[in-house]
């Protein structure tokens, strides 16, 4: 699943690597084995990993990447997402799907 979210004013308050900090702390309460990358890349634009053996809402396993990029105001976030442990074939995809996504003025 990839879904596209465009938070308005957001980058005001919290930058790019903040927002992902963030919503690995709220993954977290919802999964308590949560593995997740660091978060790296720059206040304007990070990414993560999140691997979460079973979500304790879905009872499913949930992995997902994450970019968060800055622009102007706004703070737009990317997900690539799997209710499954992906293989590594998905991932590779998924990564390279972040790495070509930018946002145009």
């Amino acid at each position: 699943m990839v879904t596209i979210q465009r938070f308005e004013g957001l980058a005001e308050r919290l930058d790019a690597a903040g927002f992902l900090n963030m919503l690995a702390k709220a993954t977290a309460r919802s999964c308590t084995d949560l593995k997740a990358s660091d978060v790296h890349g720059s206040a304007g634009s990070a990414e993560v990993r999140l691997d979460c053996p079973v979500n304790s809402e879905t009872g499913l396993p949930e992995t997902f990447i994450a970019k968060a990029v800055v622009h102007g105001r706004d703070l737009h976030v990317f997900q690539v997402a799997w209710r499954s442990v992906p293989s590594a074939n998905d991932v590779v995809w998924g990564e390279r799907y972040l790495d070509g996504v930018s946002v145009k003025p």
